[in-house]
Parts: structure tokens; C-alpha cells; sequence
């Protein structure tokens, strides 16, 4: 009975996305809390304006390395790809459409590009602006003015790439892009296999939320906050946008020296400095007023530091040990609250990715490449583990009873539903062991059971290895057939052949026997070709994959024939219309013989 198809979600998300998130999830509430007990803790106006700088910083840095930090195992990805040929750069069209899906996962970036040594490029860029375009002379990027990518300096860029090494990588300088509005920068990813530099991957990304952000600071907080690369470049301000809206083209960064900002005074050496500066600050005097700025390097993001700042207007300043408490009790909320939900999401995944990978082996019924489950400290996936355990177990004695190349064969053509009965035209193969009753008199039950477990063994590698199904044991008889479930235009060469490699396999395995003084096994084979009921034949509780028809018993017929051929250690006949194709081997005809059941003479031949 067919069972009913298990309709997939649409969405399936990876439970490492879910823990990623949720994670995330926990850290922006750490963050909120400390927020909330740095306001209720402070008693005045410059204890809260100090606090209130620092977290922003906090929140800034993060909104920062947020939005390239995973541009960073993006590109390593991709370079990764790259190299192993699972994306094809020699196919433009189909690496660009690789590039396109792969950035719906990253939509902090705005295009990708692949440079190979020999300057042939393929590129995605996200709508907008393109900010990445083939060209002749080898690849520009726009808004980098003198510092363009003529074939010289592209050749630079591979020659540094090159000598990087492989999982390295480099943020290049950032720039303002006049079509976009917005300052980006390029991440450099070397391509390496094992035995070559292939090129580079850029990854380019905008930078537009950061400057949002810093405009939602400002007016939330009431603070001027600022990114800078280097100590001279500005890279995002709250007016950045509208100061360069009279230019229009790509130009390199601006200088603070273009800012009416005071908070830039310090910068350029204006202002005095006093004891804030020992606290992550300076502050100074500018205009007639006092106002505080805090500053913070972020390294590792290009050639020149980057700088975080806030400014704002200052009151009377002091000291509070509570207020300092709780930025110390704040970090502590944040560490915390990282390592658990690490740990938490680890242990979660590990088990989850286990049994996803050993469901897939089952699947594919590789039951020796099934790993065991440990039990895991989570209730739920704790008894899946074990229940896992205990159906891997019956499946492994269940493949002892039915072959898997039959079970494989039959889900691949029915997809899960059972398969109804057909005729078709295939080889069967019975064969018996000569004066087996007598030879088991004098033998004990284990050493019966231990002689057939050796010689079915022996048959059925024969037979499976010319893509024959067994299809029973019987006694110690053999009935195998060719021509299904799989459809073989040549069964019936296969079948002679198997039967010839069986016949070899017996000869050797008897005189063997001989030189140890054991009894030897003699065989009959009989093959027979011609028109059967294949299918599942049974009841609906228990099917058993057969045929049936008079070919059985036609093949049965004929190995019992065997036994007025001359006592050989092994004697193969079949019928005329399995010589038709008997895969070259020479036959010998004996003539018409009559079968026992059968009103008409079949004409036998025999295996030379």
C-alpha cells in the first residue's frame, strides 16, 4: 500500500541560522538592559552623557563590524567555491547568476567580482550605481580617481593577493561613490587551489546604514557621532551625504577640514584637553562652548585605523563608582550572555547536524557508513538519538534479508509506491548442489548452515556482480534472475556469464577442498529465457519481489537435467533461447530434450 507523500515546508531554515539569530536576539537585549541600568543608575547629567557615549560607541562599533564582519566569511566562502570549481568562472553568465543568489544571503553587499590572472573578470552588482565595471584595459573600480585600476596596478593587486596565502584576506581603502551617495569599500579575497593562485574575489559594500545610524543617534541621543578613516578622512557623518551632494562624480574621501563640525577641532589640534581624556575621551573648549568627544580605533578593517566619535555638549563633570559599577556589571551581562548562548547554540546544532547527516546515509541505505548517536544532555534529541540508534540497528538486520541493490532499484523507479505487475522478458537462473542429502547426513547442523553460508556467498557475488537479482534461497538451491526490476537489453549474456564465473568459482573452491582433504561441492546450473510475471507478489502485509510463470519451472527443469550430464564439478545448461546471446562463450548442443511438466521439447545446450 502506498503511502502518502510528506508535502516539504516551502522555508527551511538551518537550525545554525536560528541559533546565529538567536544569539543576536540575546545580545541586543543585553545591550537594552544595559542601557536601562546605566539611566536609572545615573545621578546627573554628565554621569548619564558619559554612559550614554560609551554604549553608543559600543553600539556604533557593532553596527560597524555588523555590516562587514560577515562579508568577511562571505567572500572566504566564495573564494572557496571558487576553488573547488563549484562555481564555474569560465561560464560569466552562470558564476554572475551564482554571485546574484548568493548575495540574497549577505544584503550588506552591493556587488562581487572575480578577477583570474589573465584580467578576465566576472562581476554582480546589486541595482543602483554600478560600481564595478569590465573594461578593456582590465578592471576599474569607479570612484577611485587617480588611484584607478589601470593593468599596472591590477597586476599589483593580483601580485599582493597572490603572495596573501590561502584564507587571507584585506580591506581596501574606502571610497565615496557619487551614484550611490554613499561611501564603500572592497573586500579582497586571494583564490587559491592547492597548487595555484587562480585570482582574487572583491566584495563591495555600501556603507549607507552606518551613516543612517548615525543620523537615528543623533537625533535620539542628542550626539554628533562620526567615522573616520585614518586621522585626515571622513567615512561617515550625520551631513556627509548633503555636503557632497554638489559633487557629481566619484572623489576620494573628504578631509574633516571640509566639516564646520567642532568636534573636528580636536582632530585638526584645537581645544584643550582634560581629565576626560583618561576615561576613553577629550575634552575641550570650542566656540564659547564646552563640549565632550569621545574616541575609539577600530583596527583591522584597512590600511589606515578607523575611528569612532561622539561629541556632545557637556555639563559639570564628576565622579560616580555606582556608574562605573554598572558599566562593569553591563560588560560583564554582554560576555556572559555570549559565551552561554554559544555553548547553547552549539549543543543544540552538533546532535542536529548529526542526525540530519546520518538520516541522509540511511536514505541512501549506506548502513556501514552510519555513525553511532551519543546521547545528548537535551531531553528531545536526547531520545531521538536513541531511537535513531535502535532503527539504524533493525535496518542493519533488515538488509541482511532483503538485497539493497533491489530495495534501491525499486525506490528509485517507484518513488515510494508499491509496483504492480507486469510481463516481461527475463533470464532465470536456478542451482543445486549434486547429492547434497547425502553429504548433509554426515555432516553436523553448523556445519551444514556454515557450507551453505559459504556457497550462497560464493553465488550470489557472482551473480550480483553481473547485475543479477537473488531473488531466494531454497534448500541448497539458488534461484536468481536478469532483466529486473532494472530493464538489461542484455540479460541473457549476463546471466551466461555469471554462470561461467560460477563455474570457475566452483572448480577452485573443490579443488581446494580436495587438497585439504574435504568432500567437494559439485553444481548444476540451469538458465532459461522467455516472457514472466515480474512484480510485488503476495499479501498486502508481506510482498515479496518475484517471478512467476512457467520460465521458473522451465529453469528449474533444466538444471534438474544436470544430473545425466557427466559428473563435472560444475554443469551449466541452457536453453536455446538464452544461447541467442551467450556473451561469446563456446556452447555445446546436446540436442531437444524433454522436461519433465513441459508437452514440448526444449533444445538444451551446455556451457563448454
Amino acid at each position: 500500500m502506498a503511502e502518502k507523500a510528506v508535502t516539504q515546508p516551502r522555508l527551511q531554515i538551518p537550525i545554525r541560522v536560528v541559533m546565529v539569530g538567536g544569539m543576536t536576539l540575546v545580545l541586543l537585549l543585553a545591550v537594552g538592559g544595559l542601557l536601562f541600568i546605566n539611566f536609572q543608575g545615573a545621578r546627573d547629567t554628565l554621569r548619564l552623557v558619559e554612559q550614554r557615549a560609551r554604549i553608543s560607541l559600543e553600539l556604533l562599533e557593532s553596527q560597524v563590524r555588523g555590516r562587514l564582519a560577515p562579508m568577511e566569511a562571505f567572500g572566504l566562502g566564495l573564494a572557496e567555491l571558487i576553488a573547488n570549481g563549484e562555481i564555474d568562472v569560465n561560464d560569466p553568465q552562470g558564476a554572475a547568476e551564482t554571485f546574484r543568489l548568493a548575495m540574497t544571503a549577505v544584503p550588506q553587499a552591493s556587488a562581487v567580482v572575480f578577477v583570474s590572472t589573465d584580467f578576465d573578470a566576472v562581476r554582480y552588482s546589486r541595482g543602483g550605481g554600478a560600481l564595478i565595471e569590465v573594461v578593456d584595459a582590465g578592471l576599474s573600480l569607479a570612484g577611485l580617481g587617480d588611484m584607478a585600476a589601470t593593468t599596472d596596478s591590477l597586476q599589483d593587486m593580483l601580485e599582493i593577493a597572490a603572495a596573501m596565502g590561502p584564507d587571507t584576506l584585506q580591506w581596501l581603502p574606502p571610497l565615496w561613490v557619487g551614484d550611490l551617495g554613499q561611501p564603500a569599500l572592497a573586500l579582497e579575497v586571494p583564490v587559491n587551489t592547492e597548487d595555484e593562485f587562480l585570482g582574487v574575489v572583491l566584495v563591495v559594500v555600501e556603507l549607507g546604514d552606518v551613516a543612517q545610524f548615525l543620523a537615528e543617534l543623533e537625533a535620539r541621543q542628542g550626539t554628533n557621532a562620526f567615522v573616520l578613516y585614518g586621522k585626515d578622512h571622513v567615512l561617515a557623518h550625520p551631513s556627509l551625504a548633503n555636503m557632497m551632494a554638489e559633487y557629481d562624480s566619484d572623489v576620494l574621501l573628504p578631509t574633516v577640514e571640509m566639516f564646520e563640525d567642532p568636534a573636528f577641532a580636536v582632530i585638526r589640534g584645537e581645544g584643550q584637553e582634560t581629565s576626560f581624556a583618561q576615561s576613553e575621551g577629550i575634552h575641550y573648549a570650542y566656540a564659547n562652548r564646552d563640549y565632550e568627544v569621545s574616541l575609539r580605533e577600530l583596527a583591522g578593517l584597512g590600511q589606515l585605523p578607523w575611528q569612532i566619535g561622539l561629541s556632545f555638549p557637556a555639563s559639570d563633570r564628576g565622579e560616580d563608582e555606582r556608574a562605573q559599577t554598572v558599566i562593569y556589571i553591563g560588560i560583564a551581562i554582554l560576555l556572559v550572555s555570549t559565551l552561554v548562548t554559544s555553548f547553547v547554540g552549539n549543543a543544540l546544532a552538533h546532535p542536529a547536524r548529526q542526525l540530519a547527516v546520518a538520516a541522509e546515509r540511511v536514505t541512501a541505505l549506506d548502513m556501514s557508513a552510519v555513525p553511532q548517536l551519543h546521547p545528548s544532555r537535551f531531553r528531545e534529541l536526547g531520545r531521538a538519538a536513541t531511537a535513531f540508534n535502535s532503527m539504524t540497528t533493525a535496518l542493519r538486520w533488515f538488509e541482511r534479508y532483503v538485497p539493497k541493490k533491489l530495495v534501491t532499484q525499486l525506490m528509485d523507479q517507484a518513488g515510494g509506491d508499491a509496483i504492480g505487475s507486469e510481463q516481461r522478458d527475463v533470464t532465470v537462473m536456478f542451482t543445486d548442489i549434486r547429492g547434497f542429502s547425502t553429504m548433509s547426513e554426515r555432516m553436523q547442523p553448523q556445519e551444514t548452515a556454515d557450507l551453505l553460508n559459504a556457497h550462497f556467498d560464493m553465488l550470489a557475488r557472482c551473480i550480483e556482480a553481473e547485475g543479477g537479482t537473488v531473488d531466494k534461497f531454497i534448500g541448497d538451491s539458488v534461484m536468481a534472475f536478469w532483466g529486473a526490476p532494472e530493464p538489461m537489453a542484455d540479460h541473457r549474456s549476463r546471466a551466461v556469464r555469471a554462470a561461467q564465473a560460477i563455474r570457475a568459482a566452483v572448480e577452485a573452491d573443490n579443488e581446494n577442498r580436495r587438497a585439504q582433504g574435504a568432500i567437494p561441492v559439485p553444481v548444476r546450473v540451469g538458465l532459461h529465457t522467455a516472457p514472466v510475471v515480474v512484480g510485488n507478489i503476495g499479501a498486502e502485509a508481506r510482498l515479496n519481489y518475484t517471478v512467476v510463470g512457467d520460465t521458473v519451472n522451465a529453469a528449474s527443469r533444466l538444471e534438474q537435467l544436470g544430473k545425466g550430464q557427466a559428473e563435472a564439478d560444475c554443469v551449466v545448461l541452457l536453453s536455446e533461447e538464452t544461447a541467442k546471446d551467450n556473451g561469446g562463450l563456446p556452447l555445446t548442443r546436446i540436442g531437444e530434450q524433454a522436461l519433465k511438466g513441459k508437452a514440448r521439447p526444449l533444445v538444451v545446450f551446455s556451457l563448454s
